[in-house]
């Protein structure tokens, strides 16, 4: 079962999967890491069987920092600083009290062509093929960069989670997202090219 470890006040919700193919970091007792952090190791079809695993994180608010706090478990950071490849994504869940999924889809869609953009080599893939912003809404389908669900919007988008540096670089770029829900695609360009603006910031990073 996944965990959730937001609250009741809650009300932007996000988590993630990190898929991986590494020999050493696949040998981690599932059972230990899930009781210990909440934190579910898993096969995955689309991975090498002998060495590839999915690590799901539990549900977390997304603007506060418990997951800085569980990442901290050393078996955590080795699976999540693993070896990975081309078949490994890096897929992220997000909800909102204050949004129906439809409606946190076409809110963050002015972020959709910065997306596209880093993650241009997915674009093409069978298990994240991109579609126009409109047939996300008519045709549901699991293999798609946006899938929406019927309580969060999964983007199967992000290619393999680097490191753990790399996964909060994520966690802190949906944050701005959702601090800037609803805003244009022009409203985002306009940001890249501010030099002052958080978005123009965590790009440079």
């Amino acid at each position: 079962s996944r965990r959730d470890k937001s609250t009741e006040k809650t009300v932007w919700r996000v988590g993630f999967e990190v898929e991986k193919e590494d020999s050493n970091a696949c040998g981690i007792y599932y059972k230990d890491v899930y009781d210990r952090t909440g934190w579910g190791k898993e096969n995955d079809g689309s991975l090498d069987s002998c060495i590839g695993y999915e690590l799901v994180s539990p549900t977390f608010d997304l603007f506060t920092n418990d997951m800085d706090n569980d990442i901290k478990d050393p078996d955590l950071i080795t699976l999540i600083n693993a070896k990975s490849s081309e078949n490994c994504g890096g897929h992220i869940n997000v909800s909102s009290t204050k949004y129906s999924p439809d409606e946190l889809f076409e809110g963050m869609s002015g972020f959709i062509p910065l997306l596209y953009s880093m993650y241009e080599n997915r674009l093409d893939k069978t298990y994240s093929k991109a579609k126009k912003k409109q047939e996300y809404f008519y045709t549901r389908d699991k293999y798609s960069s946006f899938y929406i669900k019927n309580n969060r919007v999964e983007i199967r988008l992000p290619s393999s989670v680097k490191s753990i540096k790399n996964l909060l670089w994520r966690r802190d770029l949906m944050r701005i997202i959702m601090t800037n829900i609803n805003a244009s695609e022009v409203d985002v360009l306009k940001m890249i090219v501010n030099q002052r603006s958080k978005l123009y910031k965590h790009l440079r990073l």
